[in-house]
């Protein structure tokens, strides 16, 4: 893994869910040319569990933005950092778009959906949304005359015949509409929507997942995620993995969040008629004192969906604890963001560590991967303590 070639080392692979992807942070030597802008960037892994020692696996897949280096008459070392695509969409200009869905008319232009065109009408979701913006053929019967098949403000998403060059699938992209009972963990739907005109394309995106608690991420293959939430889900998943003493060195750092805890969430919801939904959790007539959060334009239906998102939301924000864990090698490159793990580990009368954990559920909210000589180093993650 360190040896990208005989004058390149790797220092760092970290992925965060605030910044929504994977980087990589390598250095080369005596060679400032050997990797460009938009180089394509993937760093093996040769050891770890679940594998044998020299039996590689790909542990990260992104792409080289703009270095710098530094020289003096003996050498040069040059300081580079590779990022999945959410990498190229930070410096991705977009123009303004209004989006909107007719109900019973046929679309004039590609920044409509209708109910009556074609033999499988599409409804206009957040998550279709998303998908226009980055690219995608469209397959209705009958597409505007006057536009091409392929619609994209990108040149990123691969299609065998309109975009071959593309490399971006939107296989992980939530675009079917939302049902409470049926599809809970669907995108919602709108009937008017307006993107603004941005220098930062990435950050559009962002805002749309926000109006319908959604995260946008590329994982560390370079794959799109665009879903809710797991913690919102139904069923949540199973836990990938149990950390325990024996998934431990070092010191971790156990943050007490009781001074961060808030005493009441309010959200406020449009839905496609143009009503408003509001829901408060927990429920109070009157002044509510300490800390409160609140938030406005999100996308829903369905009132029983906003109280449920409304007391999730302020579960997790009330988490109990934010653990900081390291663990041996370089085993964070076989997790992913958002990856749900539990804790077992009790303390002792010898340490007086007064924690008695059996399979406490946390979220993967960062990874840091800091390898060193003979595939060995560390990880460490961040995780978020869940509350349901």
């Amino acid at each position: 893994m360190l040896d990208v070639t005989a004058n390149a080392k790797i220092t760092q692979i970290n992925a965060s869910v605030d910044r929504g992807g994977w980087e990589c942070q390598f250095e080369v030597y005596n060679d400032t040319d050997l990797f460009d802008f938009g180089s394509n960037f993937q760093a093996l892994w040769e050891g770890g569990f679940g594998g044998a020692p020299g039996t590689p696996r790909l542990g990260f897949n992104g792409y080289v933005v703009p270095s710098r280096f530094e020289f003096n008459p003996s050498g040069s070392v040059t300081t580079h950092v590779a990022q999945t695509s959410d990498g190229f969409l930070r410096r991705a200009w977009l123009q303004g778009i209004g989006f909107a869905d007719q109900d019973t008319t046929a679309r004039a232009h590609y920044h409509q959906f209708d109910s009556v065109t074609g033999t499988t009408p599409e409804r206009m979701t957040m998550g279709r949304l998303v998908r226009h913006i980055l690219g995608y053929y469209d397959e209705l019967d009958a597409p505007p005359a006057t536009n091409p098949d392929w619609v994209a403000h990108t040149n990123m998403v691969y299609h065998e015949t309109q975009n071959p060059h593309g490399w971006i699938s939107l296989d992980g992209v939530e675009m079917e509409p939302f049902n409470a009972i049926s599809r809970p963990q669907g995108s919602m739907r709108v009937d008017k929507y307006i993107v603004r005109e941005t220098d930062n394309l990435w950050s559009r995106l962002s805002e749309i997942a926000t109006n319908e608690f959604f995260y946008i991420y590329f994982d560390k293959f370079d794959k799109l995620w665009y879903q809710r939430h797991p913690m919102y889900a139904t069923v949540l998943p199973t836990p990938v993995m149990t950390f325990d003493k024996d998934f431990l060195i070092g010191k971790p750092t156990i943050d007490y969040r009781y001074v961060d805890q808030l005493r009441q969430v309010k959200l406020h919801a449009v839905t496609d008629g143009g009503s408003t939904l509001h829901s408060e959790y927990p429920a109070s007539p009157t002044y509510v004192y300490g800390n409160t959060t609140e938030q406005s334009y999100i996308r829903c239906n369905n009132q029983a969906t906003l109280d449920n998102w409304c007391e999730r939301k302020y579960l997790f924000e009330n988490r109990d604890y934010t653990v900081t864990w390291t663990a041996p090698g370089c085993v964070g490159l076989l997790f992913e963001l958002l990856d749900r793990v539990q804790i077992t580990y009790a303390g002792t009368s010898a340490n007086g560590v007064h924690v008695n954990w059996s399979e406490k559920k946390f979220w993967i909210h960062n990874i840091v991967v800091n390898p060193t000589a003979g595939n060995t180093g560390t990880t460490q993650f961040t995780l978020e303590a869940e509350n349901v």
